[in-house]
């Protein structure tokens, strides 16, 4: 038997062990009264107890942070009495949650417009852990967190014992210590050194159900690396880190009051730090929670800008003080390893972590569903790329001559793993696309001012509407009738306009948007990027094809008589008329129709099918809901659906997954069955030919690897008829299968993404596996050659579509500590 034949899945996961997880000490501490009754000060409404003016939330997540050891805590509290606050595995000393608690109520005391009397300080005699069992404390509330914590903690009570095929290259034994970051748990290793700079091993651990398995919890793994920065970021008078994004720093104290109260073991708190100005100090902490969390834990203040002067005196092995300043792309040039792990590490580890967990069980490697060998000529005699029909294409560059000369070289290079031409030079600045149809290009070197920043000073509130009119007058009567018009926009980075909000990206893509062209920004040539020039400049060109509904040739492998469906839910952001610099969330249900090779689009409230390419154009016709109600979408997919279901033709009805948590209930697992399609609307049962596929590329899906090693792509299918699709990956990022991160800190170690497809309604097997073969198709048909995307193509060109709807070009956000798995 071949390799091939014999290859099978192995999903990272391991099943729930209900009798062992509940045998766990732990420990429970209640909210004082008069914190409860401070909290409830902050209601919206007295009428309402569970709306607050203040994110307790938040509290939950500084104190988790700065102690990984907590498990859980109880946003509720302040309306649910009796019930636990905190569950911790080792007893928190009560003097510092104290102190931390009362400057955080202080400071939203601080910052609320309500009349609020202060916090009382409780004495510490009056709070009291109790010890317990882990059974004792676990409820449907928490269970999704205190699991995945219990075993992190678990994890990390002792070193572990490495492979031979690593300890060669690595120590023997690896210390890992917790962290909790996003809501999650996880298991990081000592800092390991290598030429490259410095990383450690990370394992994720999440508890989710199945879609077919609903009554059993799994624990889904993902290994991976946080990098780290060790030079110098503060030094001449000058600091190197960009932009006001909220970046994290991991702190580890070895401190005698700690180790005296049952922490003696190291685990990482996570500290927030940004950019502050252009002068000393030139960070800050983001909140007075984080500055006071140094004179707690460690008696005095530090700056983060002291950290970032010397990064490497917290490192040192007799420092009592471990600072581990996450690596993100606001740190320019920095010294750091390549993203990812080598197969011999992830499955080390999970080796290690099955290991642990020894009573647990695995879950069973799949096998690979088979495909039907056809006789057809090869997709290598077909051009590149396809197109439904005959086009003139003209591009506009408003940039530079090198822009303008770079994509000329672009035009005609080469692509793919057999190197073919993009397209043929017919004359100057006239090309053809190496197409089925004729799609003829043609280049015009624009030089506009338009692009320059918002004239904020002037036109305040109004900069952004000035620039879409001057683009509209300037633009509007140059459009050939017969040419789809496109723009490639050479432009900087956010951080290079000033004053702040003068980045003109968001205006400049409506302005162009309302003269009827769509368009792709690329940053200039720096001094040394030539050839990552020419990628860029590639994938903007490609990016530009794809969204005027160009796509690649192995669209031909998507069988015409299926009438594919598509529905799904963007989420925008839209401005608030009445009040300055304010957005709300929009929720727009968008369907899709994929046939004969193009996709087609359709909004709430129109009567007809848009083009991709026209969709963009017309994004401010698609409509949307402010808040989330089930009933008007099922409303919604019952009148669509049922005047697009054509008797006698199988009709495939794709459904993103996630729409399952506020919109679509009946696509949750528990009420999922594999032979019925789920209940939309009343008549679906009996509309003829309909079946419901639901896909989820979520984290909900494992981690994996093969069995044997090696790099593979196809689809694999468990007994319960869950069925995973691994993508193909770029030959040229392909790396030796022996490979470790550590002997090749330069590699980057990528691994193709995993998407879970569940095809119900069909009544056989072999229905089944037909449907999952050809989403797994679907995800081939965009112009990504070499790799799969990792949703189908009628919803992974949606991002392109809400690029349009968007109307805040960045909102603020913040780089948790890096997770590179290698994706």
């Amino acid at each position: 038997m071949s390799k091939r034949e014999d290859l099978r899945l192995l999903p990272l996961a391991l099943e729930v062990n209900e009798t062992e997880i509940r045998q766990i000490q732990v420990y429970r501490l209640d909210m004082p009264l008069c914190w409860v009754e401070y909290i409830n000060q902050f209601r919206k409404d007295a009428n309402n107890p569970f709306k607050l003016t203040i994110s307790i939330e938040k509290l939950a997540a500084k104190l988790q942070s700065l102690f990984p050891e907590i498990v859980w805590m109880n946003n509720q509290v302040y309306f649910k009495s009796g019930s636990a606050w905190i569950i911790s595995v080792v007893p928190i000393p009560i003097e510092m949650i104290i102190t931390l608690c009362m400057s955080w109520f202080e400071e939203v005391k601080s910052k609320s417009k309500l009349n609020i009397q202060p916090p009382e300080e409780p004495l510490v005699k009056d709070l009291e852990w109790m010890q317990l069992q882990s059974g004792d404390v676990l409820s449907r509330d928490n269970e999704y967190q205190v699991i995945p914590a219990l075993m992190a903690h678990q994890f990390c009570k002792s070193p572990k014992q490495l492979i031979e095929e690593l300890t060669t290259e690595l120590p023997q034994e690896l210390n890992f210590y917790q962290v909790h970051v996003k809501e999650q748990a996880e298991c990081m290793s000592e800092r390991i050194s290598t030429k490259k700079g410095d990383y450690a091993y990370v394992i994720r651990i999440r508890m989710k159900t199945r879609a077919t398995q609903a009554d059993q919890h799994v624990i889904m793994l993902s290994f991976g690396i946080r990098r780290f920065i060790t030079q110098s970021y503060i030094k001449s008078n000058d600091c190197f880190v960009d932009g006001e994004t909220k970046s994290s720093m991991l702190v580890s104290m070895d401190n005698p009051f700690l180790r005296k109260r049952g922490l003696d073991s190291r685990s990482y708190a996570k500290i927030r730090f940004q950019r502050k100005g252009n002068q000393a100090p030139y960070t800050k902490w983001i909140e007075g929670s984080d500055s006071i969390f140094w004179d707690v834990l460690w008696g005095q203040s530090i700056r983060s800008d002291s950290i970032l002067e010397n990064p490497t005196h917290f490192l040192e092995a007799d420092s009592p003080i471990q600072v581990h300043i996450v690596y993100n792309r606001l740190f320019k040039h920095a010294k750091v390893p390549g993203a990812g792990i080598g197969f011999p590490e992830k499955e080390a580890l999970f080796r290690l972590f099955c290991e642990e967990f020894s009573n647990w069980k695995p879950l069973e490697a799949l096998p690979e569903v088979k495909r039907r060998t056809e006789k057809k000529p090869g997709l290598t005699s077909l051009p590149l790329f396809y197109s439904r029909y005959s086009k003139n294409l003209t591009i506009e560059v408003f940039g530079s001559s090198n822009l303008f000369e770079q994509l000329e070289e672009v035009l005609v290079s080469t692509m793919g793993a057999n190197k073919e031409s993009i397209s043929i030079k017919e004359a100057d600045g006239c090309y053809k696309l190496n197409c089925n149809n004729d799609i003829h290009i043609r280049l015009v070197h624009k030089v506009s001012d338009l692009m320059g920043s918002l004239d904020i000073d002037t036109y305040k509130d109004q900069a952004f509407e000035q620039r879409v009119k001057k683009i509209e007058t300037e633009l509007a009567n140059e459009n050939p009738k017969v040419d789809t018009v496109v723009s490639l926009i050479e432009i900087y980075p956010r951080d290079y306009y000033k004053p702040e909000d003068a980045d003109p990206k968001s205006s400049i893509r409506e302005g162009l948007r309302r003269t009827g062209r769509i368009n792709q920004f690329v940053h200039p040539q720096s001094d040394v990027d030539s050839t990552e020039f020419h990628h860029r400049v590639s994938s903007a060109l490609l990016d530009l094809l794809s969204d005027t509904g160009i796509v690649g040739r192995n669209v031909v492998k998507i069988p015409n008589e299926i009438n594919i469906l598509g529905f799904d839910i963007v989420e925008v952001k839209k401005r608030n008329s009445n009040y300055r610099n304010s957005y709300d969330n929009v929720y727009v249900p968008v369907f899709t129709k994929f046939r004969y090779g193009a996709l087609y689009l359709r909004g709430w409230g129109m009567n007809s099918w848009l083009s991709l390419h026209d969709a963009q154009l017309c994004a401010d016709q698609f409509k949307g809901w402010k808040k989330k109600d089930e009933q008007l979408v099922l409303q919604l997919l019952e009148e669509v659906l049922t005047d697009e279901v054509i008797d006698d033709e199988e009709t495939y009805i794709l459904l993103n997954a996630e729409l399952r948590k506020d919109f679509l209930k009946a696509l949750r697992n528990g009420q999922i069955k594999l032979d019925q399609n789920p209940l939309l609307f009343s008549r679906i049962q009996d509309l003829p030919g309909i079946n419901v596929i639901r896909i989820n590329a979520t984290d909900e899906v494992p981690a994996y690897l093969f069995e044997p090693r090696s790099y593979a792509s196809g689809v694999f299918k468990d007994e319960k008829g869950l069925y995973y699709g691994v993508g193909k990956k770029m030959s040229t990022l392909q790396i030796k299968k022996t490979k470790t991160k550590y002997a090749y800190p330069n590699e980057f170690f990528r691994q193709p993404s995993n998407t879970e497809y569940l095809p119900l309604g069909f009544k056989d097997e072999a229905a089944r596996d037909r449907a999952a073969l050809l989403i797994h198709d679907l995800r081939d048909v965009g112009i990504t050659f070499d790799t799969h995307t990792s949703q189908p193509y009628p919803f992974h060109m949606l991002r392109s579509l809400k690029k349009y709807m968007n109307e805040v070009s960045y909102q603020e956000w913040e780089i948790e500590p890096e997770f590179a798995e290698g994706e």
